[in-house]
């Protein structure tokens, strides 16, 4: 909770209709999440900031003021707020958001979690979450200045845990989101995977590497570096944790936490975790190998934090019993012929998908189905050789039914009378409709600007 006296001397502004008493508890950038009402005696702040990259948040000021929210906004707003509405002028309001998360990150009581990776970010952040009562997470990965201080605003002031998930695609984009946050004021740094990711702007592994591991310069002089122990990169991560103490995660015996005999099931996975020369048993309704990792990673930081002992270990494994995966991430759905397994909105590069094909075809079903749309995360130069790469590891597979979307995977998978290339999702679900019968599995997954979430609510209602 800020007082209006608070936000104007952080962000050296001036107030207008607005009593310097008045509470404020919310921030937003975007109109349409201005609740309707506020709780009573508080109010929220809608910020006009510059285009992130298209419009300018100013134009959208009448309908924050049609909601009562308060306007904070600078000389460049194109629309200036009405004579007698709430209002904060500041001499800039990107750098005004950025000063009052900068301020309010300081007030943050709990230990602190950076999570980064090729894949498993998402994954990893949710476990540290679950395991953790009353934990703040982010919603999901930033990757830029105003969504990250958004973040923090939102966090409350007295959780035992906060993660934060960063993503990046460019060269330097790293550095930019970590200058947001002070020197040495992470607990733990946790780098999931390294792996190819949007090769066509970092160019290669090695500035991959070098980019994910801006986030261990941030670690406190005490923090723990958390990363894969079984990888051949592993020895370069470890080269850049700044001296800082490390923990690894993976399969082999040697990682501080390791997984074994891992088994994917029908709708579970179970195996063990290693730890101290402890082994443990484990199920989880993530569903394989690399999911079993991600978990590995999450444990390693609450171990390596005190948040768990070995004397506790068992019970954080007891309660991955009741945690399921997030929508769009694995997430197993029921429908009228069976089940789909929706990874909509998972990582969409070629080590993901061939992981959550293999657990997937792990799944006991009279048919199974694969609705892949082209792999958005490879870059120009590698498109053609990772979707006939894909192509290989479905038709190794032999599904009952491959649904194609996008030029670069129907280039690489001509059509059959089992290989559909599809244009529309009615299409897909008309056809499904035909040839489904009872205990039908159906697999989805792709870059995200196809929308395949939306092909999963047309047969969720078949």
């Amino acid at each position: 909770m800020w007082t209006v006296k608070d936000i104007l001397n952080i962000t050296e502004g001036t107030a207008h209709a607005l009593e310097q008493d008045n509470l404020v508890s919310q921030f937003f950038i975007n109109t349409q999440l201005i609740p309707e009402s506020m709780q009573e005696n508080t109010l929220c702040i809608f910020v006009a900031v510059p285009p992130l990259p298209n419009n300018h948040g100013g134009l959208y000021i009448p309908k924050a003021e049609a909601k009562n929210a308060i306007v904070m906004y600078d000389d460049t707003t194109p629309i200036q707020p009405s004579q007698h509405h709430p209002a904060i002028k500041v001499p800039c309001t990107q750098k005004a958001l950025l000063e009052l998360a900068q301020h309010h990150f300081l007030r943050l009581t709990g230990k602190k979690i950076l999570v980064t990776g090729s894949q498993g970010k998402t994954t990893t952040k949710e476990t540290l979450k679950a395991l953790t009562p009353h934990a703040y997470a982010t919603e999901k990965n930033f990757n830029t200045h105003v969504s990250l201080c958004l973040t923090i605003l939102a966090a409350p002031v007295n959780a035992p845990l906060y993660i934060f998930e960063v993503g990046i695609s460019r060269m330097q984009e790293m550095s930019r989101l970590m200058s947001l946050f002070p020197e040495k004021s992470f607990d733990a740094a946790v780098i999931t995977s390294i792996s190819p990711t949007h090769i066509e702007h970092l160019l290669s592994v090695e500035n991959i590497i070098n980019e994910k591991t801006e986030i261990f310069k941030k670690l406190k002089d005490d923090g723990c570096a958390i990363y894969e122990g079984d990888r051949p990169y592993s020895h370069t991560l470890h080269s850049k944790t700044c001296s800082r103490t490390s923990y690894v995660f993976g399969e082999d015996a040697h990682c501080t936490v390791s997984v074994k005999n891992v088994r994917v099931t029908q709708g579970s996975t179970q195996g063990e975790i290693s730890y101290q020369n402890h082994t443990l048993s484990f199920c989880t309704h993530l569903l394989g190998v690399h999911m079993c990792r991600n978990i590995a990673g999450a444990l390693t930081a609450l171990l390596a934090l005190n948040i768990y002992t070995l004397t506790t270990l068992q019970k954080a494994l007891d309660q991955l019993r009741t945690f399921f995966p997030t929508a769009g991430r694995g997430e197993i759905v029921p429908f009228r012929f069976g089940h789909i397994f929706d990874y909509s909105y998972a990582a969409a590069n070629l080590v993901a998908v061939e992981a959550n094909l293999k657990a997937f075809f792990k799944q006991e079903a009279s048919k199974r189905f694969i609705v892949m749309g082209d792999l958005g995360e490879q870059g120009a130069a590698r498109i053609s050789k990772m979707h006939n790469k894909l192509r290989e590891t479905i038709e190794n597979y032999t599904p009952d039914r491959i649904y194609v979307i996008g030029p670069h995977l129907q280039k690489a998978m001509p059509p059959s009378a089992s290989c559909l290339h599809m244009s529309s999702f009615e299409d897909i679900t008309k056809d499904v409709i035909k040839n489904a019968q009872k205990h039908t599995k159906i697999f989805i997954q792709g870059g995200r600007v196809f929308a395949l979430e939306k092909l999963l609510s047309l047969l969720e209602k078949t």
